[in-house]
Order: C-alpha cells, then structure tokens, then sequence
C-alpha cells in the first residue's frame, strides 16, 4: 500500500512538471528572459520597486543631488525656497555624515505633475549599511526644476 501510495505521488508530480522541463531539446537559455526584454529590478523591502534612474528627469535630479557634498550651495540648489532655514535646521546633522552617497537606489516617482513622492536607500560603500528614505519633490513653475520639500526616515 505504501509503495503504490510513493509511485502514484511521483507519477501525478510529473504531471504537474511543465512539459519543457521532461524535453532534452529545451535547455536554460529557453527559460531565461531575452536580452530585448526589459530588466525586471528588484524589489526593495523599504523603498519598494526599483527603477532605473535614467527613466525620469525627477530620478536623475535625487542623483545628482545626492551625489554632492552637504553645503550652503547643495540647500540653494536643490531645496525649496520656502521650507530651506526649515529644512537645514531638520536634517543639517544627518546630511552632513551622510552625503555624498556613493550609490543611491530609488523607488518609482509617486504623485501629481507637480509634486512626487521617491523612497530612496543610500549605500556608502559595499560593504556598508544603508539608509532609507522618502523624499518630496516640487516642481517650480519659474524654473522647471525639482526641489526638495520635505524628507522623512523609513
């Protein structure tokens, strides 16, 4: 009874086995996405799904902003006017020990035409650990560029 109970679980197992794993003539590369197809990134579990930085403008501006040294210039150029003294009395500590960034993931833009949400996780180096964040972007009707107008840890 055991012995026909083993041999009936492995014979309806094979049927649900997809056809082209039984086949010789189907190998991994069969399986394996096309280089045309697009990359399917990872989900991180705080920011969410990662996205090419290159995909959108908005993407490219946490970059390069992230990128650069805490300064008086890096408030001019990437906070808003209105919330800068508001913003630099908030996060002068942290900015100060955290940038620049040495690699920088970011989820999805979230939001309206003029104001987006972006988690981001910052890396220093590979070895090291990382921090999360979201970011509040705002685009300025003046200039048409992204500032930043509030930031929270996640």
């Amino acid at each position: 009874m055991r012995r026909t109970c083993i041999v009936g679980v492995a014979a309806f197992l094979l049927l649900l086995m997809p056809v082209g794993t039984l086949s010789a003539a189907v190998g991994v590369r069969d399986y394996l996405p096309s280089r045309s197809a697009p990359a399917i990134l990872p989900v991180d579990s705080v920011a969410g799904r990662l996205v090419e930085v290159s995909s959108d403008p908005l993407l490219e501006r946490c970059v390069e902003a992230f990128s650069q040294p805490w300064s008086a210039q890096w408030v001019a150029t990437y906070v808003e006017p209105s919330v800068r003294s508001m913003f630099t009395h908030t996060w002068d500590a942290m900015m100060v020990e955290q940038l620049p960034v040495s690699c920088l993931l970011c989820s999805a833009p979230v939001g309206d035409a003029s104001t987006k949400t972006v988690a981001v996780r910052f890396f220093h180096s590979q070895d090291s650990a990382s921090s999360a964040y979201s970011l509040i972007w705002s685009l300025s009707e003046t200039d048409g560029q992204w500032y930043l107008i509030a930031m929270s840890v996640l």
